[in-house]
């Protein structure tokens, strides 16, 4: 006969990947890194001051999406860090065009 192991496994949390919404800030940060540009040229474009709020609410959420990629992945710190919009994320910013 079989034995079944019956020891109870360890909830894992579950948490959903989170896609951003095609919002117009997110838009507008997706226009401004067509061509490479630093963090501080992309929270421009969409008018905020707060730097950790940024990268939080935008610049994050792009980079796990796939929407954005950094330039220098590997020193993701360095003060020369620059961002561009992926091939991901030129086809949102060409979806949307198609809705207006």
């Amino acid at each position: 006969m079989n034995s079944v192991d019956l020891t109870p496994m360890p909830m894992r949390k579950i948490t959903p990947e989170v896609t951003p919404q095609a919002t117009p800030q997110v838009l507008a940060v997706l226009k401004a890194a067509r061509t490479a540009s630093s963090r501080e040229e992309l929270q421009k474009a969409v008018d905020l001051k707060d730097r950790r709020h940024f990268r939080k609410a935008y610049l994050d959420s792009l980079l796990s999406a796939g929407w954005l990629e950094m330039m220098i992945p590997d020193k993701p710190r360095s003060p020369k860090q620059s961002y561009r919009t992926t091939d991901l994320g030129r086809k949102v910013l060409d979806q949307w065009r198609g809705r207006k």
